[in-house]
């Protein structure tokens, strides 16, 4: 059973030993939004108040459940590095990640015994009020409950604007809607895509505006098509910027989205570094122009308003 799990010493992102007693935070954490937040944040609650002796971690799996379970599944908010780069910052000790194709048809009894108990040594666990687990996902916050050999804390769902703050709710703000803001609001940071910078086709210096260009990977969500005000981060740095993500139907004939950026503020080659590109706000959707001139107003139009829109804010 132990080699389906490893476990990740967040302090100094490195393999390490599953610590011999565990607080252990449950469930998939894609985007480590604010409602995720508020389980880690009441695991080192319960950490403080009743064990203060024992690690603090997150109990998750490679990738998403819904990955193995679904023949669409949808796309992921997170890379596991970002994942644990967000874990980290909201104070925890550690991450065990499970083989979900490997142990999905474990009851939930077997999956409480042999895994929580057995090889995660967990003494407590928090999971939200619609957390489950074990085959054909039975197993129930109540069932944990149960558990004598666990102290269990069950968090309702956290709620903005009336609405429970999900995983799900963000992915149609961003692919649907364009609406960065407010996925932002949720997720607790803004939305980001952190890729190498690649060549392009030199479209951009042709046009007066050169970009950086970006691709998406496989599995990572891509926001609805269109220009956005955005901020990258370069070496530490953080330069504003407006990228378009989408397939450029002005210039070229591809389906390939990627996100090409304008830095407002940078001079110099960026090739090959990772840049994290973060997404604030959509200013219109992609458009098919019927001249070249007529796409360089518009370029000419969404530089001004990212200009006006950095200096006020």
């Amino acid at each position: 059973m132990k080699e389906l799990f490893s476990c990740i010493s967040l302090p100094s992102m490195r393999p390490c030993e599953i610590p011999h007693e565990t607080i252990l935070c449950l469930g998939n954490f894609d985007g480590v939004h604010l409602g995720h937040r508020s389980l880690l944040q009441a695991a080192k609650e319960l950490k403080r108040k009743s064990f203060p002796a024992l690690p603090c971690g997150v109990f998750c799996f490679h990738g998403l459940s819904s990955d193995y379970l679904f023949p669409d599944p949808p796309r992921h908010l997170d890379s596991e590095a970002d994942r644990l780069r967000k874990f980290a910052a909201c104070g925890m000790e550690f991450v065990i990640f499970a083989d979900f194709a490997k142990i999905y048809e474990l009851s939930p009894e077997e999956f409480i015994t042999s895994v929580l108990l057995g090889t995660c040594h967990a003494k407590a666990v928090v999971c939200g009020e619609n957390h489950r687990f074990g085959k054909g996902g039975k197993g129930t916050p109540a069932l944990l409950s149960k558990t004598d050999q666990l102290t269990v804390s069950v968090l309702p769902e956290l709620m903005i604007d009336g609405q429970a703050v999900s995983s799900t709710r963000i992915r149609k703000l961003l692919e649907i809607e364009g609406n960065a803001e407010s996925a932002a609001r949720l997720l607790g940071e803004p939305y980001s895509l952190t890729a190498v910078v690649e060549h392009g086709k030199g479209l951009g210096h042709k046009l007066g505006v050169p970009t950086l260009n970006q691709s998406f990977q496989k599995d990572a969500l891509i926001p609805c098509r269109g220009v956005y005000l955005t901020e990258a981060v370069v070496d530490g740095k953080v330069y504003p910027g407006i990228s378009n993500v989408g397939v450029r139907p002005s210039v070229e004939q591809t389906d390939e989205i990627n996100c090409e950026t304008n830095l407002l503020s940078y001079s110099g080659s960026l090739y090959g570094k990772i840049v994290t590109t973060r997404f604030l706000v959509r200013l219109r959707p992609e458009k098919l122009f019927a001249s070249e001139h007529e796409l360089q107003e518009a370029i000419s139009k969404d530089l001004e308003t990212a200009k006006t829109y950095f200096a006020n804010r």
